[in-house]
């Protein structure tokens, strides 16, 4: 089963970036679920609701070897961007060879400009910037992300003229395909990727192989041509 790392010490597979993309391959078969071996700090001041990033930067650095990626969202954990712990997070993520999914929010230290600061404090990381923004219609935050080649954008939830935007922009080799599932159907995400008018294989990068590429996943299908 493909598990992630969030950014509280309950570590579980519900991201759909992480499920959904390499959902492709053995993990189709199997939702994401918790993974019983990631329930650190559970009963902890953290699991509770009161963060302790220094402790979630130990255990995260200890148990990295077990999974496969590192959720950091605003949206869902409560922490700002600039937190001195966060870029600590991100740096074990970039030692460990995991892409660091980030949903930004319209908020000080949340936002889009932030995760720019973050990925530049820390080059060697992989940056996914989730639902191409917090509004699905943020094309100012694509202009922000395109000077950071080190950030991919991720479409799930986002309007279809932004995912469009976003490979126009950044090349079909810095956008993903994710669904949101549950919250979205996986069958209206893969009909806005296919309504994009991607070549077949720019169409194969953004659904398949950038994730391959970016979870250090092999991948044995052909890609297309043209």
């Amino acid at each position: 089963m493909l598990t992630f790392i969030a950014a509280t010490p309950l570590l579980c597979g519900g991201n759909s970036f992480f499920r959904e993309n390499i959902g492709h391959s053995a993990a189709a078969k199997e939702p994401a679920l918790v993974d019983p071996r990631a329930e650190v700090g559970r009963d902890s001041d953290v699991g509770r609701g009161r963060h302790d990033p220094v402790r979630e930067v130990a255990a995260y650095r200890a148990a990295a070897g077990e999974f496969r990626g590192l959720e950091i969202s605003p949206a869902v954990h409560g922490f700002r961007l600039d937190d001195p712990c966060v870029a600590e997070l991100a740096g074990t993520a970039a030692a460990a060879g995991h892409p660091v999914y980030v949903a930004c929010l319209g908020r000080p230290g949340a936002g889009t400009s932030d995760l720019v600061r973050l990925a530049r404090a820390v080059p060697d990381a992989t940056f996914v910037w989730g639902h191409c923004g917090h509004t699905g219609l943020d094309l100012a935050g694509l202009e922000e992300i395109a000077e950071v080649p080190g950030i991919l954008a991720e479409t799930s939830g986002c309007f279809t003229m932004t995912a469009r935007r976003a490979v126009a922009l950044l090349g079909p080799d810095r956008v993903l395909f994710g669904t949101e599932y549950p919250l979205q159907e996986p069958a209206v995400e893969l009909a806005k990727a296919r309504a994009l008018g991607l070549s077949e294989s720019d169409l194969y990068a953004v659904t398949w192989l950038n994730a391959c590429r970016v979870l250090n996943e092999e991948t044995t299908w052909t890609p297309p041509r043209g």
